[in-house]
């Protein structure tokens, strides 16, 4: 008699459930592909695999879609061994067993994000002014965002600024752009104009 089995794993996107689903791939020993799935929250499920004969088979899973630039791929490539025997308590009866070698969570993660913030002044007045900003930056969470980063303007000059409890002034020239790098991508902003600036 047959026996089948389900091999299942797991998908995270930033440590938590995905938002959106990625696609899998499923391949024999020999790098044909067997199935393509696409995840559901965090789980990857592929179709049963059945077997008729007792034996050993090699396959291998994989994530596919690696275009998103934001994002930082898990490219591992997991092995997993499926011993087919007959079933001690029955001669009649195969058994299916799976042996994984390697994670069985394919783990994504955020590329680091930016922000730009630009000052355009028209009209002959105030051309060789700089301009203050305040920035409030809040997380995921929506809890404030603290620490240094790293900022450049537009007219090459390198800097940094620091969030205290979310909140930090930033200085622009006239018709420049100031950004601010390695902030988390779920990162949410506020920028005002001080009106007396």
């Amino acid at each position: 008699n047959a026996t089948s089995l389900e091999l299942q794993f797991t998908k995270m996107m930033d440590g938590r459930i995905p938002d959106k689903s990625f696609d899998f791939e499923l391949m024999d020993d020999a790098g044909k592909v067997l199935q393509t799935v696409k995840s559901m929250g965090s789980t990857v499920s592929f179709a049963p695999l059945s077997f008729n004969e007792v034996g050993e088979h090699i396959y291998y899973a994989h994530e596919t879609n690696t275009t998103d630039s934001t994002i930082d791929y898990d490219t591992d490539l997991i092995q997993i061994k499926v011993s087919v025997t007959a079933d001690p308590d029955d001669a009649t009866k195969l058994k299916a067993m799976a042996q994984i070698t390697g994670d069985t969570t394919f783990n994504n993660t955020s590329k680091p994000a930016s922000l730009t913030i630009s000052k355009k002044v028209e009209g002959i007045g105030d051309q060789s002014r700089s301009f203050t900003f305040d920035v409030m930056l809040t997380d995921r969470d929506n809890k404030p965002v603290n620490g240094s980063f790293v900022t450049d303007v537009s007219d090459g000059t390198q800097s940094s600024v620091t969030f205290v409890d979310g909140k930090a002034q930033v200085t622009i020239p006239a018709n420049a752009r100031l950004t601010i790098h390695g902030l988390d991508a779920y990162t949410s902003y506020q920028v005002r104009e001080p009106v007396d600036a």
